[in-house]
């Protein structure tokens, strides 16, 4: 397990800067469909509405809470493949829709978190999925590149169904503790998985709420990094077992390729 940070983090703690909060807001996409607020991500590209987001974000940062229907997604099932039984649930992708002003203010703290992570070396060098200036074609070109050599080459790829879904949110928070994340930071984040809900709509028809007490947030800017994090420990025993295909009197070096 890595090292906590044991110095407080001006990421944890600082006030959040309107200029954050600019960033997120003229970088989001338009033409994006609205979660349950109905706002749409161009409303919000307003100095004036963007003013009253940062003193909103500020206060939910400071706070630990956030409005309770920042927690509300409502899924949108969208068949994988056409020619798959329509009757079979497992044949859908569920698309979340989210508030756009919550997306705004996760996008906020995963920015920070992203830089707290690489300045301190938090993250494993294996994982380059969902990190800066990195990419998962990284990974396929050191294979492809060793394949290339002509060296012995084993692989073993796993696909982690339902990944994010999954994630045990209790250790989720014991490990963002371990790795040093506390303060403002760790009850924001908190403050985005206290009674969640969903519901489905599909046909113009919805379901009752009902809430979601496992996994990372479908369709939120935070989870790929909340889900690096708790994997991460993994990697980092697998390293430290020194177990693999000896070669050249070496034991492999092993990647971690997400998408």
């Amino acid at each position: 397990m890595l090292d906590p940070l044991f110095e407080p983090n001006e990421k944890l703690y600082g006030t959040i800067s309107i200029e954050e909060v600019k960033k997120v807001v003229f970088n989001s996409k338009d033409g994006k469909s609205p979660g349950i607020d109905l706002l749409h991500n161009e409303v919000l590209k307003n100095n004036g509405v963007i003013s009253v987001l940062h003193k909103l974000f500020q206060l939910c940062f400071e706070t630990g809470k956030v409005p309770s229907i920042w927690g509300k997604a409502i899924i949108h099932p969208i068949p994988k493949v056409t020619q798959l039984d329509q009757r079979i649930s497992l044949n859908y992708r569920g698309i979340s829709l989210l508030s756009v002003v919550a997306k705004c203010y996760s996008l906020v703290l995963n920015n920070r978190l992203q830089n707290i992570l690489e300045e301190n070396d938090l993250t494993v060098d294996e994982q380059n999925g969902f990190r800066k200036d990195r990419s998962c074609l990284d990974q396929v070109l050191t294979l492809n590149s060793v394949i290339q050599n002509r060296k012995s080459t084993f692989v073993t790829f796993v696909d982690l169904l339902k990944a994010f879904d999954f994630v045990d949110r209790n250790l989720l928070q014991y490990k963002l503790r371990l790795n040093g994340i506390d303060g403002y930071m760790y009850n924001a984040i908190s403050s985005l998985y206290v009674d969640t809900e969903s519901c489905v709509r599909i046909n113009g028809f919805q379901t009752n709420w009902f809430p979601c007490v496992n996994g990372v947030r479908q369709g939120d800017n935070l989870s790929p990094t909340l889900f690096s994090i708790f994997i991460n420990d993994l990697a980092v025993e697998i390293k430290n077992l020194n177990i693999g295909i000896p070669v050249e009197n070496e034991k492999n070096q092993y990647i971690v390729i997400r998408r």
